[in-house]
């Protein structure tokens, strides 16, 4: 029951496979507003070491976001 259009002619043939697939706008994008981006949200990110929080607000771009 396999399509022969769909069949590689080698086995794991995919990697002969010149094209490849566009970006998928909905997982890729993770700006604010975009669906990924607002689940994304919802998770805790690391994104400063401890020696580099300080008295002083750091300015920092998370997700397309700048945040301070």
């Amino acid at each position: 029951m396999t399509n022969s259009k769909m069949s590689m002619p080698t086995p794991y043939g995919g990697y002969y496979q010149t094209a490849t697939p566009l970006d998928d706008q909905e997982l890729t994008r993770t700006g604010p507003g975009t669906p990924c981006g607002e689940y994304m949200r919802r998770f805790w990110w690391p994104v400063a070491m401890v020696e580099q929080v300080t008295d002083l607000p750091l300015l920092i771009m998370v997700l397309g976001e700048e945040l301070v």
